[in-house]
Order: C-alpha cells, then structure tokens, then sequence
C-alpha cells in the first residue's frame, strides 16, 4: 500500500503542533488514512498553506460526513475555508 502524497506534509505540521492535550499525533494519521481502504482517496482531504508555502491546516473527510482537522492557531482564519470545503 502506497501513502498519499500528502501525508508527508500533514505529519510535518501533525508533529510541529502536537502537545500533550492535541487531538492528532503523526501515528494517527497512517492509521486514519488507511483503516478502511487500501487505496486512499486523496480527494478527501485537502491542505492548506501558508503565502510563503507552509502548511497551516489540514482537513480529511471520512464519509458520509465526519471532517477531520488540523488547523495551525496562528492562522485561524483558515477555519472557514476548512468548513466551506466539507460543506
């Protein structure tokens, strides 16, 4: 099983973010991403970068319709991008 191109990236800002108390930790994502499947469908998730190319969020829908995230917090303006695309 090949992982998504985009996984890379979203364990770069995973682990730059995680504390104690984040929801996500960089083990969860290989496990969210191919639990169910084996073969992921990377439309389902989208990232989000900064002008300067940094990553600052990522969304992963699961269906019919659970939205998985994780948003930088120094760009929370991005929140309602992330809830525009799953909606």
């Amino acid at each position: 099983m090949t992982a998504p191109a985009h996984l890379p990236a979203m364990h770069h800002l995973t682990q730059r973010l995680w504390t104690p108390t984040t929801l996500w930790h960089i083990g969860d994502l290989a496990w969210t991403h191919h639990q169910h499947t084996t073969t992921p469908n990377p439309a389902h998730t989208t990232l989000w970068h900064t002008p300067d190319g940094h990553l600052a969020a990522w969304a992963h829908i699961t269906p019919p319709a659970t939205l998985d995230l994780h948003l930088d917090e120094t760009h929370p303006h991005l929140a309602d991008d992330i809830l525009t695309w799953f909606h």
